[in-house]
Parts: structure tokens; sequence; C-alpha cells
């Protein structure tokens, strides 16, 4: 669009909240801005923090964990700001939170400037290449970039509110609630609640023995049990707990975003 958008990289983290979706009133990013006039970032009112109008990707290609911030400290030594009053993982992308590591890019998501891609869903899984001029690269000088198309925004997000028990038949029950891609506010708890664009609700458990996959249980409905006989064909002796990872089944991607958990097994 002719305007040089701002783009810098993460050059601190104070720390990252115990839960995310929440206002987080403690921690700060620290960001090193690489190009763009540093001034379009702004603070604003708390209301419009959260509707998200400062909105941005930071992360990797792979890992983007979407934010929005309220204030701007433009006293930070450099080319640098401080971002505070932050809302982390918005839109699923809390499952990339932990890999966030300094250096990695802050992307201030401006619908002014970026204009998004839409591919029909029968391009799952195509190449497809990318090019971007700059005022210092024609287009015929631009690196020619390959993008598989994921289907990310077709993922399921990870289930939430991990609850789980021994039933007096020895049975681990598993319970969980789930939320939906398309209303990014609704919790859903029951199987009453709307699927919000998924053709059938549908879960499927493993079971982790560390890295290995011991059973997979499938779920039509948030809760699932591990049955006692299934417990001794797995493990022989159950241990006391054992780690498990739910998924939200996608008709389009399969397994959405892994949520892990322990419970108990004994």
């Amino acid at each position: 669009h002719g305007v040089t958008p701002v783009v810098g990289s993460i050059a601190a983290l104070s720390g990252l909240p115990p839960t995310a979706w929440s206002p987080d009133y403690i921690n700060t990013i620290t960001v090193n801005i690489a190009s763009g006039d540093v001034t379009d970032l702004a603070s604003v009112t708390h209301d419009q923090w959260l509707r998200s109008t400062n909105f941005a990707a930071i992360g990797q290609p792979g890992r983007w964990v979407l934010i929005s911030w309220q204030d701007v400290d433009f006293s930070t030594s450099g080319d640098a700001v401080t971002l505070s009053n932050i809302i982390w993982g918005m839109r699923g992308s809390e499952v990339w939170m932990d890999d966030l590591v300094a250096g990695d890019l802050f992307v201030p998501l401006d619908p002014d400037i970026y204009n998004r891609f839409p591919n029909p869903v029968a391009d799952l899984a195509d190449l497809r290449y990318y090019k971007a001029k700059n005022s210092v690269y024609a287009l015929d000088d631009a690196v020619t970039h390959a993008y598989a198309i994921g289907g990310v925004a077709e993922k399921p997000y990870a289930p939430i509110n991990i609850e789980s028990e021994i039933d007096s038949q020895d049975a681990t029950v598993i319970l969980w609630d789930w939320r939906s891609r398309l209303d990014h506010i609704d919790i859903l708890t029951g199987a009453g609640d709307a699927v919000y664009g998924e053709t059938a609700l549908s879960f499927e458990i493993d079971v982790m023995n560390g890295d290995t996959v011991l059973r997979t249980i499938a779920a039509a409905t948030n809760t699932a049990s591990y049955a006692y006989a299934d417990k001794v064909t797995d493990w022989g002796a159950p241990p006391a707990t054992a780690d498990i990872r739910i998924y939200q089944i996608s008709a389009t991607v399969d397994r959405g975003h892994a949520a892990s958990a322990t419970v108990p097994l004994a």
C-alpha cells in the first residue's frame, strides 16, 4: 500500500501469564523496532484494547502467537519500545506461547496495510509462491518464498478446563470444554452447544507413555472414559497417573490443536 509497516523483534519478555486470553497487567514485551515509524504504535483506551485495536503476531512462521496490547512505553533506550497490559494467545494461538523467545518477530497486523490471501479448502496442502517488493528491491529481484497451505484457520482450538476422576468401576473419567473457531469468545460446555463450523462434534484422546501413544480413545461428546480393563491391557499394573492429549476433530483438517493434562489411573 506504499506504507512502510512497523516490524521488529522481541528483545525481552518479562514473563508469561499462567493462563491465556485474560488481561495480563504484569508482564511486558520489549520490542526492537527494525522498520517503519515507531510513532505508528500508540496506547489505546481500555475498551479499545479489549476490542483488539492494537493487534499483532509475535513468534515465527508456524508458531505465531496473536496478542493485543494497551500501552506503549517509548522511553526504552534506542529503537526499542515496551508493551504492557497484554492479552496473549488469542484465537487459539496460546498453544505456541511457551515457544516464544527473544529474537522472535513482532508484526502489528494493521488491516490498512496487510492483505489476506484467502484460499479455498480444495487447495489445502498445495504450494503457493510469493514475492514482495519494497523501496530497496524491485519485484524481479525479490526472493520467491514457497508456502504450503496448511489450513491453520480450520484447525479446532485446543480444549480447555480439563477435569478427571476415578469412578466406581475404576475407570478414569475425563471431561473438558471446547471453543469455537468462529466465535472467539464462547467456551462450549456440552453437546447442546452449537458446534460452530465443524460438521460433527468429535474428539480423540491419546493416552501417553512418554512420547509413545498407548491408546487413542474416540469421543462424540466432551467426556471420555478410560476403562480399567484397557488400563491393565496398556500398562499391566497401571501407574498412579498418566499424561493425555485431547484433540477436537475437524472433517477438513482432522486433528486440531492438542490440550495436555495429567490424569489419575489408580
